[in-house]
């Protein structure tokens, strides 16, 4: 395949399967991928001689494997081997359903853990085959610029030019063909904006979406300004906004493994006509899964994460604009990766994550000043891959994540909160949907989250809205794209 990544070229796709249950899909996929102009290996009954060490071959040359998973292919120990192999040599594993009610054990769970599941148990194989050739393309480095098949012009409806007129009304979403849960409503904010002052909201990079920045939310399509795309793969990575002119993507992965752990950092000026990424000073040390960066008195804060020799970090740095450079921050009192970090008031808050074989509950706080860490009291859950923010200066809120290995029964809908004030962690409303591997950002008052994971392992692409004056989250649309370990914006 000419357009292929040339990393990639002189490897295989690796279909590893049942053949009681899934020989006929499995070579209706394979008869299409080589169509498609890719190389795929596929045991057909021709393996002779020592088959297990053909097995290896085939793992070995390959970039990607896909697992047919059924209750019959993790019976099989050559079915197994196949997957255990694939982990060990650290090659990209996808996940295929293709037994309707199927749940893996909690071998082939671990192997798979925050991996979104391809279900060719139900639905259409056309739109299924789709998608899973898209995430092949993704991986390879190919833009995917497959069609929407509905009418809908953007990732969320657009509010009409009388929005004004509107005032809480509700508007219907047309129905797509999607496999997720489908929403009707589109709540539509009372004080919106006057036009040539419009926010959005932004998704920045994913491991689906790569290099895409695409639109979560867009309040008036005439006033748009199109976003150019990221000029590197980013995932698992942190973005954050400076006098909301700045936007910042720092650091992540640029295939989802801690070796790939970047020290990138790439700016889009706001103010310029013309917008293009542009990259700045690195950090001092790369960072991913997942690095967070705040503001604090015009400096970007970045703490925690993971190298490239796959280290969870306790250290931190800043970075200031002016001169274009960073600086070390004293570490903090816990190694910690897959945390979320907030700036409030004056101080950084890091909280949860994972460090030291732990999910982690614990909060600590740093002041600027001083360059001190102080631990505060801890989350009543402990949480990773969670997002969080601020809210009025005054609160911060800790939102989904998982407490456990078991993704099916700890990946939370749960949200806290925490008063700065009084230093108390209290419950409040929960998610209509538990995810990790999310995202989340504050516009006009309210807090929005979009995508991640949900219990059983799928992409969620429904976007809540969370109100405080009311305690409730509301379901305001879905995304096209399927978003996780993304980074989301307001500007």
């Amino acid at each position: 395949m000419a357009s292929q990544n040339n990393s990639n070229q002189d490897k295989h796709i690796m279909i590893s399967y049942n053949w009681k249950d899934s020989k006929e899909l499995a070579d209706k996929i394979n008869d299409r991928l080589c169509d498609a102009g890719y190389n795929v290996w596929m045991d057909k009954g021709q393996m002779k001689g020592d088959i297990y060490e053909k097995m290896a071959q085939g793992v070995r040359n390959s970039h990607v494997l896909l697992m047919f998973m059924s209750y019959n292919y993790e019976k099989s120990q050559h079915c197994k081997r196949e997957a255990s192999l694939a982990a060990d040599m650290d090659i990209t594993v996808i996940p295929i359903r293709v037994q309707h009610g199927y749940e893996p054990g909690d071998r082939l769970r671990l192997l798979t853990a925050g991996q979104y599941y391809h279900d060719f148990s139900k639905g259409s194989f056309i739109d299924n085959y789709n998608e899973l050739l898209d995430a092949i393309k993704a991986m390879d480095g190919i833009e995917v610029t497959r069609k929407a098949k509905t009418s809908i012009p953007a990732q969320i409806v657009k509010v009409p030019e009388n929005f004004e007129l509107l005032q809480f009304s509700q508007l219907s979403i047309p129905s797509t063909s999607n496999k997720r849960q489908r929403f009707q409503q589109l709540s539509i904010p009372k004080a919106l904006p006057q036009p040539g002052n419009v926010p959005r909201i932004h998704s920045i990079g994913g491991r689906l979406t790569m290099q895409k920045v695409v639109d979560v939310i867009n309040v008036s399509e005439a006033h748009s300004r199109v976003f150019p795309d990221l000029p590197v793969k980013k995932l698992a990575h942190c973005c954050t906004v400076l006098n909301d002119k700045d936007v910042y993507a720092i650091g992540g992965s640029t295939d989802g493994k801690d070796a790939s752990a970047t020290k990138q950092v790439c700016l889009l000026d706001l103010k310029k006509k013309a917008l293009k990424w542009k990259e700045v000073a690195p950090m001092k040390v790369p960072r991913c899964a997942l690095a967070a960066a705040v503001t604090v008195n015009g400096k970007i804060y970045v703490v925690g994460g993971a190298n490239e020799k796959e280290d969870q970090l306790s250290s931190g740095e800043y970075y200031t604009p002016a001169s274009n450079k960073w600086a070390d921050i004293s570490p903090m009192k816990q190694p910690r990766c897959r945390l979320a970090v907030v700036a409030c008031k004056e101080y950084v808050y890091a909280m949860g994550g994972f460090g030291n074989d732990e999910f982690l509950s614990s909060v600590e706080r740093f002041h600027p000043r001083n360059n001190l860490w102080k631990k505060v009291p801890s989350m009543k859950v402990p949480r990773r891959w969670l997002a969080a923010v601020a809210l009025n200066d005054s609160h911060i809120y800790a939102i989904g994540g998982r407490s456990g290995v078991d993704e099916a029964t700890t990946t939370q809908k749960s949200v806290e909160r925490f008063n700065v004030s009084t230093n108390k962690w209290a419950d409040v409303g929960e998610m209509n949907v538990g995810r990790a591997c999310h995202a989340a950002c504050v516009l006009q008052g309210k807090i929005y989250v979009s995508g991640g994971l949900d219990k059983d392992g799928f992409v969620v692409k429904s976007v809540e809205c969370y109100d405080p004056s009311t305690d409730k989250w509301t379901i305001i649309g879905e995304t096209q794209d399927g978003l996780f370990h993304h980074a989301l914006v307001p500007v």
